[in-house]
């Protein structure tokens, strides 16, 4: 269960180490629409270059039912797999492991022949699946940071630092812009229902790997985000031209960094 519970463990000012960078003058509204459209167009145009599906093999081990399915390459996901074989596996699936190696989104399309298995909460050993739960608490809490205030109050997003798992906390830097505001109980109060809102939706993380340049257009307005997409991605190739940043869509909403399925 997701709950805001003190200011200390979600909200950190940041200051920009950069002073050439300037705060634009868009609305949080704004640029979350600039970022909605930067992801759906580069949906678009990677589905159009699908031209033929090609199939490919998943042999699913898992306890409830293994077996091989002929799916469809880039197009398939492992919640897609979970959808042939168990209501069990689609309701507690959180995360895949592909080829018994690769941490994989459950919607995150399959891009060739692989041994998949499901991961869930109640294994023994979950570090991966605490892990992509905490960064998604965190995902949530710079939706309902950028989300919360009235448009003239501008919120600027930094990053989510690493989750202290010894004390059941996570976190979203961001520089509020709001002078000397410090936010009472009944402030907290607010953002927590807005996460207990959240939940109760149960919307579906969408993911999307883009390009370098495709990052630099999506975060254009996000100063802090924008510093940090080299960073990023020398830390998945050496290649900055040749890497892929994943990103992340709840609902009206993207981000990167891997999630969990679902807000429920």
């Amino acid at each position: 269960m997701l709950k805001i519970r003190a200011c200390s463990s979600i909200i950190h000012r940041y200051q920009s180490t950069s002073s050439s960078v300037s705060i634009n003058h868009l609305t949080n509204d704004e640029i979350r629409a600039h970022r909605l459209r930067v992801f759906a167009n580069e949906r678009q145009t990677q589905i159009e270059r699908i031209r033929r599906v090609e199939k490919i093999e998943v042999d699913v081990h898992d306890p409830i039912q293994s077996t091989k399915l002929l799916m469809n390459k880039n197009i398939s996901t492992p919640y897609h797999c979970a959808q042939h074989l168990s209501s069990v596996l689609v309701e507690r699936s959180c995360l895949a492991l592909v080829d018994d190696q690769y941490i994989w989104d459950m919607n995150r399309p399959l891009e060739r022949d692989c041994t998949l298995k499901f991961l869930h909460f109640m294994e023994h050993k979950c570090e991966e699946q605490n892990r992509a739960y905490w960064r998604t608490c965190s995902f949530i809490i710079g939706y309902i940071l950028e989300t919360a205030f009235k448009s003239n109050y501008h919120v600027e997003l930094c990053s989510f630092p690493p989750p202290q798992f010894q004390f059941g906390s996570f976190a979203y830097d961001a520089k509020l812009n709001l002078g000397d505001w410090q936010p009472s109980r009944d402030d907290l109060r607010c953002l927590s229902i807005q996460a207990y809102k959240l939940r109760d939706r149960d919307l579906r993380f969408e993911c999307l790997h883009i390009s370098k340049s495709i990052a630099e257009e999506m975060f254009a307005y996000d100063r802090f985000k924008l510093a940090q997409i080299p960073h990023m991605l020398r830390l998945i190739s050496p290649d900055d031209n040749q890497a892929r940043l994943t990103v992340y869509r709840m609902a009206l909403w993207p981000e990167h960094g891997i999630q969990s399925i679902r807000t429920g």
